[in-house]
């Protein structure tokens, strides 16, 4: 067993429940595949056993080292600088930690210095680490670790990490003047990049206190007070509450469905400085007529739905590229879109006017919460119908398909050792409706979340792409987003493989209208990224969803990446 834990192992393990009892480990997510050799199943026997020991309530590498050269793992590096991290040290001796963080695996830690611990046990009422609850402590030395991936410091991007903490939790990162990078908002990383034989530490001045509050924990401050009124009475409160359910996966085995939505905060102030001081002046203001508020078609409930998103969206993803300037963002309002433009000092604002100058601003973005994120702007945020902009609709982007892939949109899948696979069922989720033929087709309809040394896979948008084999007329149908009444060019962008022999043959459908002819995505060259206008023109008469429809003409692979929509005047 020694030797299996010196030699590098791609450990799948993440923590699903850690609120409850710590000494919890999960199971390798191995329901993508169908059938495994003799030698596969060993492997995976192998893993298990290790991830029971991972995060394990007893310490079984106690008084053993792995070290490679001259360099050291995460925790005996961290002890070989004593006066810099004895204290945190002694909370991973405390919770039994400090080999796991030892093992032959990849970590990205951030690890509070002796300043920030002594705040930290202060903030407690403590003089020592030994008098911190253990249970508590876990979680606290869980949320400061990232399991299964080294992240330097170039990789950082505003916004929520792409990779989740062992409490399966998203930190945030900020850039401040001066080059200076905060965690959380709050913890200032004041050495970044300490190599280790096992990952990568980022050393920072305060401890990351674990997120336990949900959005709407977030807004029952009295600073919140009219928004939490307006979120509670329209319904939006279990919502903006829910963190997980527990569901069965398609194979009838146990899993989690996690739920992440983004939150635009007003506060008292920001209403208070528009003129609405209460809740019956925002409802007022609104001109809401009845108090059916739980009505979809409600003024208010409209209003409050205007200000939610589905999936969460930081202040990195909700940024505008270097080629456009403006863009629409589908709410949870029925048809509504906010409209996120660059001004023209490259500022990011919500519904600008570019002749007056107006827009809203998030003053306070990426507030970390247990089931999303909280952008607090400056204004009150009426709905605004939007300009037509270009409508880039990555056909993977659902919240639904989100919630129930172990990985989504990573820019290092696995911790980009293996390509992420999920195969879907018929009836899985509702993002997509199929039929195939023959009928119950297995591998009908594939999410690929790609890795960076997937070729030209790793360059499609988000790093994924939606793989289909529907058999000889099969067909998917998907929903569009919102897109805004107008004339719009429409182009769908695809994988193109340089063998006819892998890559098939399609035909799109647009609310039921032919979209030109039947084309084939191989091509005469080499693989690649390759763009096909499905038509230069059509009219979409009312702001709404559309459906689109991809049928499968020899059987063969489809590799699908995104549909662009752009708007003619």
């Amino acid at each position: 067993m020694l030797w299996i834990m010196k030699n590098k192992m791609n450990l799948y393990n993440r923590m699903t429940d850690t609120n409850s009892n710590p000494c919890k480990t999960i199971s390798l997510d191995i329901q993508n595949d169908r059938s495994f050799s003799l030698y596969r199943m060993l492997k995976y026997f192998v893993l298990l056993i290790v991830g029971l020991w991972l995060f394990s309530c007893q310490d079984p590498y106690e008084n053993s080292t792995f070290t490679a050269y001259e360099e050291l793992p995460v925790s005996s590096l961290l002890e070989s600088r004593s006066d810099d991290f004895s204290l945190w040290v002694e909370l991973l001796k405390h919770t039994q930690l400090f080999s796991t963080l030892n093992l032959n695996t990849e970590y990205t830690v951030f690890a509070p210095n002796n300043d920030a611990m002594n705040g930290y046990l202060e903030s407690k009422g403590v003089s020592s680490v030994e008098e911190l609850d253990v249970d508590e402590a876990i979680i606290l030395v869980k949320y400061h670790v990232l399991h299964g991936r080294t992240i330097k410091q170039n990789e950082f991007t505003t916004g929520a990490i792409d990779w989740p903490t062992a409490t399966d939790d998203k930190l945030t990162i900020s850039f401040q003047e001066g080059g200076l990078i905060y965690v959380n908002s709050n913890s200032l990383i004041v050495e970044s990049d300490i190599v280790v034989t096992n990952g990568v530490v980022h050393a920072i001045d305060k401890v990351l206190i674990p997120v336990t509050a949900t959005i709407y924990n977030q807004i029952e401050s009295n600073d919140y007070s009219i928004m939490r009124e307006a979120v509670e009475v329209t319904g939006y409160n279990t919502m903006l509450n829910k963190v997980s359910e527990d569901i069965l996966d398609p194979n009838g085995q146990p899993a989690v469905k996690r739920f992440f939505y983004t939150l635009f905060a007003v506060s008292d102030e920001v209403y208070n400085s528009n003129g609405i001081n209460s809740f019956s002046d925002l409802v007022d203001e609104l001109g809401v007529e009845d108090n059916n508020y739980a009505d979809p078609a409600n003024p208010l409930n409209i209003y409050v739905a205007y200000h939610i998103l589905d999936q969460l969206r930081s202040t990195d993803d909700l940024s505008v590229s270097d080629d456009d300037s403006t863009k629409n963002i589908n709410t949870m309002a029925d048809k509504e879109l906010i409209n996120i433009s660059k001004t023209e000092t490259n500022l990011m604002r919500i519904n600008y006017d570019f002749e007056t100058g107006n827009g809203v601003h998030i003053i306070d973005g990426d507030i970390p919460c247990k089931n999303g994120v909280i952008h607090a702007v400056d204004n009150w945020m009426p709905v605004k119908t939007p300009p037509a902009t270009v409508v880039l609709w990555d056909l993977t982007d659902y919240a639904e398909l989100a919630s129930v892939s172990k990985y989504f949109q990573s820019a290092n899948p696995n911790g980009g050792h293996s390509t992420y696979y999920k195969y879907l069922e018929i009836d899985e989720i509702g993002t997509y409706i199929w039929e195939t033929v023959p009928s119950e087709l297995f591998g009908a309809v594939i999410y690929v979340n790609n890795r960076q040394n997937d070729g030209i896979y790793y360059f499609t948008e988000n790093y994924d792409h939606l793989r289909l084999q529907l058999g000889i007329g099969g067909w998917v149908e998907m929903k569009t987003p919102v897109i805004v009444k107008g004339n719009y060019k429409v182009t769908i962008a695809y994988i193109s493989y340089f063998s006819s022999a892998t890559a098939g043959e399609m035909q799109c459908y647009l609310d039921g209208e032919k979209l030109g002819s039947s084309f084939a995505i191989s091509n005469s060259n080499q693989d690649g990224l390759a763009t096909r206008v499905l038509t230069n023109s059509v009219v979409f008469s009312e702001t709404d969803n559309h459906t689109f429809r991809i049928v499968g003409i020899d059987g063969r692979r489809l590799t699908l990446d995104y549909v662009l929509f752009e708007p003619i005047n």
